[in-house]
């Protein structure tokens, strides 16, 4: 403890918090650094079958469609798309909370 710190101490209060220095060196490439890659690591193959996996439960209505599927970039597109819209494939799936003409049986 310093000086000032000893009297804080002798008045009843608290210190003042140090105040933490960064690098700018070490903090600027994390502050700057873009937002890593929706499915990043993830291979072509394992994107096709996770879309084929999402496909396979759903009507032909509102089934993923990617105009190129070897094409890694369409398909992360169309994987974040599917994950960003909003739930209406809850009809399909036989939940009724979205649909107030459903009838639910208890």
């Amino acid at each position: 403890m310093t000086d000032t710190d000893d009297r804080y101490v002798a008045a009843g209060l608290r210190p003042p918090q140090a105040t933490i220095k960064t690098d700018p060196e070490i903090v600027a490439p994390l502050i700057d650094a873009p937002p890593s890659e929706p499915y990043e690591g993830v291979t072509v193959p394992e994107l096709k079958a996770d879309l084929d996996r999402r496909n396979a439960t759903r009507d032909e209505g509102h089934l993923i469609v990617v105009d190129a599927p070897g094409n890694r970039p369409e398909l992360v597109a169309a994987l974040v798309a599917d994950d960003n819209a909003p739930t209406i494939l809850a009809d399909a799936a036989g939940d009724a909370s979205d649909n107030p003409t459903q009838e639910v049986s208890a």
